[in-house]
């Protein structure tokens, strides 16, 4: 997912130093990918992805939310509030591991019965708790490593029969201005952390990732060339990754502009090729049989565009 910033994971149908997950057959690389937005701002790029649309804040509600209005089930944020990407009137919920204790039973009984006058307040507790019991998570260890811990509690949320069809995950770290590196250096890091992150998925999720598409993407790349400071600035294609045990891997698909100076998108970034809204249609079509018609209603900014095909196995 690799913008600059944030990356995102849709699981499941109803995540040398950097090693790939353990099947590269469970993996699929889309590259010289990007937006039909070209700005190259973090915020106004990161709305367009998350809504789905051509242009910041023109639509009230995020692509994934649109697809939830659709199948029917519901969402899953990974975080503390709902993420764009699943706001809307589908249904949908916002967890993550509590940073420091979880209260005991006895006490969450006393804030219940002290709540029943307030039904609102009490149901949303309620809800909370059955979240965090479905999760099996309590708390992050201030020495274990909070990504794997948070990964493996949406794992489970997954894996139950009443849990979400879908869920989305930010993680950050890409906007490699300085010291980016290459086998080492911040995007070695993250690169790496995203690696044990989808491998963490495959084994929590279990049987469950026969039924499971992880798509990781990005707003926008970066320059082809490094500037001053050992990093890159924002660009505009990237690459995108498809994981899962549906998926039909061991690939790399790219429509390969190439890098010499006059194949370069004003003359500084990779030429994006392949519209990232093409593989998700793709996979709602493929994963979760969504028509055509119903991929207008979750992509209306994008009728004409054709999805990407040939997805899963």
């Amino acid at each position: 997912m690799w913008r600059s910033d944030r990356q995102h994971e849709f699981p499941r149908n109803s995540d040398r130093r950097n090693h790939p997950p353990r099947s590269s057959r469970s993996a699929l690389l889309f590259h010289a990918v990007g937006q039909s937005y070209r700005d190259r701002s973090h915020f106004d790029s990161q709305v367009v992805l998350e809504e789905g649309s051509s242009r910041p804040h023109a639509l009230k509600s995020g692509w994934l939310n649109r697809t939830l209005q659709t199948t029917g089930g519901e969402g899953l944020s990974v975080s503390s509030e709902a993420l764009l990407i699943l706001q809307g009137a589908g249904r949908h919920f916002n967890w993550q591991p509590e940073p420091k204790f979880a209260a005991k039973p006895s006490f969450q009984s006393q804030v219940l019965e002290m709540l029943e006058g307030d039904p609102a307040l009490a149901t949303a507790l309620a809800e909370g708790l059955r979240v965090r019991e479905m999760a099996q998570v309590n708390s992050m260890s201030a020495k274990g490593n909070t990504i794997q811990q948070t990964l493996k509690g949406m794992a489970k949320l997954l894996r139950v029969p009443e849990g979400p069809e879908i869920a989305a995950l930010d993680l950050g770290g890409w906007d490699t201005h300085s010291r980016q590196g290459r086998e080492s250096g911040r995007f070695a890091r993250v690169f790496s952390e995203l690696s044990r992150g989808v491998a963490t998925l495959r084994t929590e999720l279990g049987s469950t990732w026969q039924d499971t598409v992880v798509a990781c993407v990005t707003e926008f790349g970066r320059t082809v060339r490094p500037n001053g400071s050992g990093g890159t600035d924002h660009g505009t294609a990237s690459a995108a990754f498809l994981f899962g045990g549906g998926i039909r891997g061991g690939r790399v698909l790219a429509d390969w502009p190439g890098l010499a100076d006059h194949d370069l998108y004003e003359g500084r970034d990779l030429r994006p090729t392949l519209d990232v809204v093409a593989v998700l249609k793709g996979v709602l079509h493929e994963h979760l049989h969504l028509t055509e018609p119903q991929l207008a209603e979750v992509f209306p900014a994008h009728r004409a565009l054709a999805p990407q095909l040939e997805i899963l196995s």
